[in-house]
């Protein structure tokens, strides 16, 4: 069932007999092995950051399981992506990444690939070292590197000279630092040497030093203990005082005080010293905090916080809002024991002079009194609260509500039972017990007496608290809740009636007037009409106008000029000009009648004439226009000659002379090596008219009537002449014969008898075409690549600066090129198949190394340093002297290419016995 593709397939087995056909169906499903990815082997130098074992094996599917196999030491799986062989001991590491089979039963199998990483033997050259030593003596630095590291490494001082690995102090300066390397170098490929720092401090006298006076500090502070001596000799080591056999670090986290002694060892010529000193560790100060009460009033009675430390601390609080963004801090000194009042009233965040009262504010709602930090003043130990429990405080709010009200005269309003006639302060107590103030505010108002008289026009209703009047009337009426306060009003009432009044309106007026009369106008088109004014009388009453108007006759005249342009009349208040040539113009009040006059305007202009003079000359000439010279140092200019035009206008002259030198544009074309002639390519030629004539050397070349003109001639310097009539262009000119003495092939290799070919010393190259073109990646361009199987001449050639052709060659050797093959399967019973070993078609080839590894990581054969195609050298298929069992197994090969580099194949191998 190999062959068959994953899928679902049906088999069908039948018997057919004298009974008829019987058949019965397998249903079998191919399902596609998982990818556990393939076997690795990778190197990697002591000290390498995490490396992911799933990319090591090409990303294989991620339901598998990774298990280590071999190894010096068991390297922690739990993230195969980022596994840390940092701490790793040298050696091989063995791994599998299984995945087990996707269907139950004896038919699929699980897979599995193999890794192994190979932890280089890394260089150690141990830890940085300080030590003291004592002028004269003579130290051999193989016994001041640290425990453990390696032998044999490299010592370089830094600014002083040694003898071997010994250095003799005599004569140099003492009570300074001297510094030297100790380097071992590393002997694994690709990983770094490692360096080891060492500091001598040299001295004539060691000491321990004397201890510092200020020697307190407070519990839990992290000190070092070389900040608590002075003037010692460094390069020595603490313990403590009651147990000196023990070192300590420097590092001392202080918890109750504690006598140390700091010991440096000395050495021939200078005897060891030691010192004990004591550390004073002064313990944190503490802060019991409880309130006489956990609630007020708002503007209430002040809350009474008892503080008690038992010794003279400085506190720190934060008092904040619980369910609003209120908060402050607040200081208070504390001697032994003392008090915090805080009242809910004052300026809210302030505190008094001597900072024993805190003043919340108006504010009510709920507070918490937290300890921040507390410090003894003495000893300046401070205890931070980072998990403070905070002091609930709750200010309940007192009200105070307003209540505005208006009663008429002789009227109450009833609060609470009791009747009220005028404002005044009712005081209540809450559910809290906190006062709340009613503020009863009462307008009084009295009955009001009112006046309406005045004098109204015929027609006229006049309404009066919802009574309608239309006649003289005079009396007095009382009206219930009428005024503007809900009271009762008597209104006095004394008005009267009157009739219109009509008048007229006579005018003569200039016919574009016109008269407005209570909005309504009146002009030439509509003379008559009567208007009504409403409440136009002087008794308020409506009036009405008649109106009627006469209209003096139109005054109305034509003007008819012409003009020269540039010129314009003004007529009344409007200039004409060309830009305004026609239109009607009225004159205010100009008639005789005193009405305006209209006056039809309409003017002609005649521009002025425009010639132009222009010469192109090539030598000095002077003409003389309107009086003035124009020459070459007068070129251009514009004469106006004043009438000078058959409409009397003026006459414009536009001058423009042009003094152009004869100039050409050429081109040389330089001769090849294997020509006698270059030529000379005349392109274009200005302040020259055609025939040109063209001289070398006083040598006519000829006539020419177009251009380009293409002359021919040996390389040399010439002076060459172009005429035309007066005009003369001179220049000297070389013509170059074209060196390609510098021109070369230039060859260099790429790979395994790969060659990069270039052409050096060449420009403008052009029409490059390359042989064989069979072997090379282009024929027709600069920089092909030829790739050869046995000794080839190259030959190329191309045309330079577009007409010169050169032609190069080059020999390119051949390599022979070192090939391997690696089988997959071999059979111990089968001869010549019998053993797995490395073939190729080189004999000098050689193998660096050879591992076999079975499927769980377990090296089985090892050989190194041996020729190809010699199975002698090759595996077997025998572990211990016996048959291994048939299955797939694992190589790793390390190989040296053709180029002389390493090369690492792995795969895996077929055993069948």
């Amino acid at each position: 069932l190999g062959p068959l593709p994953a899928g679902f397939y049906e088999f069908n087995y039948a018997i057919e007999d004298s009974c008829g056909l019987q058949s019965s169906s397998v249903f079998l499903e191919v399902v596609p092995m998982p990818f556990s990815g393939i076997d690795s082997v990778f190197a990697l130098c002591p000290g390498n950051p995490p490396i992911n074992l799933m990319e090591l094996l090409g990303l294989p599917e991620e339901d598998g399981y990774w298990l280590q196999v071999a190894g010096p030491m068991m390297i922690e799986l739990t993230d195969s992506t980022s596994v840390d062989f940092g701490t790793a001991q040298a050696g091989s590491y063995a791994f599998t990444y299984t995945i087990n089979a996707s269907l139950s039963g004896p038919y699929c199998n699980a897979v599995a690939s193999s890794l192994i990483i190979d932890i280089e033997e890394g260089p150690n050259a141990g830890q940085d070292m300080t030590i003291s030593a004592c002028s004269g003596e003579i130290i051999d630095f193989t016994t001041v590197i640290s425990p453990g590291s390696d032998q044999g490494g490299l010592f370089e001082p830094d600014g002083f000279l040694i003898s071997g690995n010994t250095w003799n102090t005599t004569g140099a300066t003492t009570n300074q630092s001297y510094f030297i390397d100790y380097v071992v170098l590393s002997t694994a490929q690709g990983c770094p040497n490692d360096t080891a720092y060492i500091e001598i401090f040299l001295t004539e006298d060691i000491s321990a030093g004397q201890a510092v006076l200020a020697n307190e500090v407070c519990e839990e502070d992290m000190i070092q203990l070389d900040e608590y001596i002075e003037n010692e000799t460094p390069g020595g080591f603490f313990t403590l005082a009651s147990d000196q056999t023990n070192e300590i670090g420097s590092m001392w986290i202080a918890d109750a005080s504690t006598t140390f002694s700091y010991i440096v060892e000395g050495s021939s010529g200078c005897p060891s010293d030691s010192l004990d000193f004591s550390i004073i560790v002064n313990p944190l100060p503490e802060l019991d905090i409880t309130a006489q009460s956990n609630s007020s009033c708002q503007s209430g009675d002040c809350i009474i916080v008892d503080l008690n430390s038992g010794q003279l601390v400085a506190a720190e609080f934060l008092i904040a809002e619980t369910n609003g963004s209120e908060n402050w801090n607040i200081s208070q000194s504390i001697d032994g024991s003392g008090t915090l009042t805080i009242c809910p009233f004052g300026e809210a965040g302030t505190q008094s002079i001597n900072l024993d009262t805190f003043y919340l504010g108006n504010l009510p709602g709920n507070f918490e009194l937290v300890p921040v930090s507390v410090m003894d003043v003495v000893t300046y130990c401070t205890s931070e609260f980072d998990t403070p429990i905070p002091l609930n405080i709750e200010i309940f709010p007192s009200y105070e509500l307003t209540f505005e009200g208006s009663l008429c005269e002789g009227e109450t309003i009833n609060v609470g039972g009791i009747e009220y006639s005028s404002s005044t302060d009712i005081i209540l107590q809450s559910s809290e017990g906190c006062d709340s103030i009613i503020q009863l505010v009462i307008n009084y108002y009295p009955s009001e007496e009112g006046l309406v008289e005045g004098i109204f026009c015929e027609g006229d209703v006049v309404n009066i608290l919802g009574m309608d009047f239309s006649t003289d009337t005079n009396t007095s009426l009382s009206f219930e809740n009428a005024s503007v306060f809900g009271c009762d009003s008597t209104v006095n009432i004394d008005i009267r009636f009157e009739s219109n009044i009509i008048g007229n309106y006579d005018d003569q007026l200039c016919p574009d007037d016109n008269v407005v009369i209570e909005g309504q106008l009146f002009d030439i088109n509509n003379q008559n009409g009567n208007v009504l004014i409403e409440n136009g009388s002087v008794n308020g009453c409506d009036s009405t106008v008649v109106v009627n108007l006469s209209f003096f006759p139109l005054s109305e005249n034509n003007l008819s000029l012409s003009l020269c342009e540039g010129e314009n009349i003004t007529i009344g208040s409007d200039i004409y000009d060309p830009g305004n040539p026609s239109a009607t113009t009225i004159l205010a009040g100009a008639s005789a009648n005193g009405c305006d006059s209209i006056v039809n305007v309409d003017i002609s202009f005649n521009a002025a004439t425009e010639s132009f003079f222009e010469q192109e000359l090539c030598e000095e000439m002077d003409f003389i226009i309107n009086g003035q010279t124009y020459n070459s140092s007068n070129p251009t200019g514009i004469e106006i000659i004043t009438g000078g035009n058959s409409f009397s206008c003026d006459s414009i002259v536009n001058i423009n002379l042009v003094y152009a030198l004869p100039d050409a544009q050429y081109m040389l074309i330089s001769s090849c090596p294997d020509e006698n002639e270059g030529q000379i390519v005349i392109e274009s030629a200005s302040g020259l008219d055609f025939p040109i004539s063209v001289a070398l050397n006083g040598q006519s070349q000829g006539s020419f009537n177009i251009l380009p003109i293409e002359i021919s001639a040996p390389p040399g310097i010439y002076d060459m002449e172009l005429q035309s009539g007066s005009c003369v262009f001179l220049e000297m000119i070389q013509l170059d014969l074209i060196d390609t003495s510098s021109i070369e092939l230039i060859t260099s290799t790429s790979g395994a008898n790969t060659y990069q070919l270039s052409i050096s010393g060449a420009q403008n190259i052009s029409n490059i075409n390359w042989s064989p073109e069979e072997i090379l990646s282009c024929s027709d361009c600069i920089n092909p690549v030829a790739q050869i199987t046995q000794n080839t001449t190259i030959n190329v050639s191309l045309e330079i600066d577009n007409n010169c052709l050169i032609a190069l060659s080059v020999n390119l050797p051949y390599t022979p090129v070192v090939n391997y093959y690696i089988p997959n399967i071999f059979d111990i019973n089968n001869p010549p198949n019998d053993a797995f070993y490395i073939q190729s078609n080189f004999n000098d080839a050689s193998v660096i190394e050879m591992k076999i590894f079975d499927r769980w990581g377990n090296l089985v054969h090892s050989v190194g340093n041996h020729p190809v195609n010699d199975p002698d050298y090759g595996w077997n298929g025998f572990i211990d002297n016996q048959p291994a069992e048939q299955g797939v197994y694992l190589y790793m090969v390390k190989l040296r290419t053709s180029e002389g580099e390493e090369e690492i194949r792995t795969g895996s191998i077929t055993l069948i016995r």
